[in-house]
């Protein structure tokens, strides 16, 4: 009777561990998030020539590779890596 408690409680519980650990490779192994999360910003800042300039987002988008895109209100479309900018301003 043990036997087949512990059995059953194995069974139970090995599909959940093994569903935790391929959902937390797979997003480990191409450096993306399991979810999904959108965030939304008013404002950037950006280093440009060692210089701070501060524009409004019409909307941004990010890359695998550190690199972010902002699209600005006036028209502007800045391609810069992650160091050189801050964003914020919640929308």
């Amino acid at each position: 009777m043990k036997r087949k408690i512990i059995l059953t409680v194995f069974l139970t519980i090995l599909p959940i561990v093994m569903l935790i650990t391929i959902l937390i490779f797979s997003g480990c192994s191409y450096n993306k998030s399991i979810l999904d999360l959108d965030y939304g910003f008013s404002y950037a800042k950006v280093c440009e020539d060692g210089e701070w300039n501060t524009y409004e987002i019409k909307k941004w988008d990010d890359y695998e590779n550190d690199m972010i895109c902002i699209w600005t209100k006036d028209g502007k479309i800045i391609y810069t890596s992650s160091v050189n900018i801050i964003l914020y301003g919640k929308s």
